[in-house]
């Protein structure tokens, strides 16, 4: 904190030696910039760059060449943007510009003072370029989407506004001005054809090494409790991964295994895997099984429609949390700027509480649908 502070007290006496008359940033704001890892040079520059006020391009002094004479503005630049509390690129983008994407152009901009586009700071002085119209012409594209069905509640083209998911994913499209085609494919055929450049994204996916290599990843949209399933006159006492230790589970083909990976790598368990969820409970019923680790909403809806509600029930204790994203092809030149534009929208979403009452309206569809 001493080095901070001398540190601190040089720069101003820099400052003053400098010939500027005002140092624009506060001690607060200064020692925000140290902690980020901003260098001296860096700070006078986010500091010193201009004494403008906060809507308006006017230089406090104006610097000449050797010959006397006044050096000209760059026409290039509109005006010069103070950032506020809970500015982001993409939002200065859409009041200064009049489009999120021209964030990208104001990054471009500023990219001798910003180390990454997500790291804005309070007080620095942004160039905001001129508009230009090949930014305006994205606007107008319509992105086109596959999901899948059967995958309740989240995707479904039966469900209400096509299931949770697809509602979110839709609403946060439209925030980003970005007209949206969401088809229903096969899950197989439409993750496919999403690398295959059919597709600008797909959803939802979890997270997996594999797919991690060929798509980028949106945070996380929703929060997915896994599980045990047991028989309700043999209840297995579970509270950690590592009480299913000797036991026999069953997760279907294509499910992922990762959440169980250090059981299985240590052959603590027996891992059955027949091709259907159904074929599990039934096999749980005949004691072949012991456990059935599956998400909550698939497990339940799977014992409903069995007609299983008496005889199999769900411990509280999770096995794992997954979350589901929304994924963006990474051969598709345009995938960064939709992914980091989707996961702005989706922040809004959420402080602004609508996102949660958009997923309890589905959820209450779903158990109310479900035992009904």
């Amino acid at each position: 904190m001493k080095k901070i502070l001398i540190y601190c007290f040089l720069f101003t006496i820099a400052c003053l030696n400098n010939g500027i008359i005002e140092c624009t940033c506060t001690k607060d704001e200064r020692l925000q910039f140290i902690r980020a890892g901003y260098s001296k040079v860096e700070i006078e520059s986010i500091c010193n760059e201009n004494n403008a006020n906060t809507h308006e391009y006017q230089p406090t002094r104006v610097k000449t060449n050797q010959l006397g004479k006044k050096n000209t503005t760059d026409t290039k630049i509109a005006k010069i943007y103070v950032v506020k509390s809970g500015d982001t690129l993409s939002k200065i983008a859409r009041r200064e510009l009049g489009n999120i994407h021209a964030w990208i152009q104001i990054y471009r901009e500023n990219k001798h003072i910003l180390k990454d586009a997500d790291r804005i700071y309070t007080g620095q002085r942004l160039r905001i370029p001129k508009f230009t119209s090949h930014v305006k012409s994205k606007i107008d594209k319509t992105c086109k989407l596959v999901t899948g069905n059967n995958y309740l509640p989240f995707t479904d083209e039966k469900l209400p506004e096509r299931g949770m998911f697809t509602e979110i994913v839709n609403k946060i499209f439209l925030n980003m001005n970005k007209k949206t085609d969401i088809e229903f494919w096969s899950w197989k055929y439409g993750f496919d054809a999403t690398l295959e450049g059919e597709f600008d994204a797909t959803f939802p996916y979890l997270k997996n090494e594999e797919r991690l290599k060929t798509f980028y990843y949106s945070k996380p949209v929703y929060k997915m409790f896994i599980l045990p399933f047991v028989l309700k006159d043999n209840p297995i006492k579970y509270k950690k991964l590592n009480d299913l230790k000797g036991l026999s589970v069953c997760r279907p083909e294509g499910y992922y295994t990762h959440d169980l990976k250090p059981l299985i790598d240590n052959d603590a368990i027996v891992l059955k895997r027949p091709k259907e969820l159904d074929t599990c409970f039934h096999m749980l019923l005949q004691k072949e099984v012991d456990v059935v680790p599956v998400n909550e909403f698939t497990g339940k809806g799977a014992v409903h429609r069995l007609k299983l509600d008496n005889r199999i029930k769900a411990l509280e204790n999770y096995v794992s949390i997954e979350t589901l994203h929304v994924i963006f092809p990474k051969n598709n030149s345009d995938s960064r700027m939709l992914q980091h534009d989707f996961d702005q929208e989706l922040m809004k979403l959420e402080n602004s509480g609508r996102l949660k009452q958009l997923k309890s309206r589905h959820l209450k569809h779903f158990f109310d649908t479900l035992y009904k």
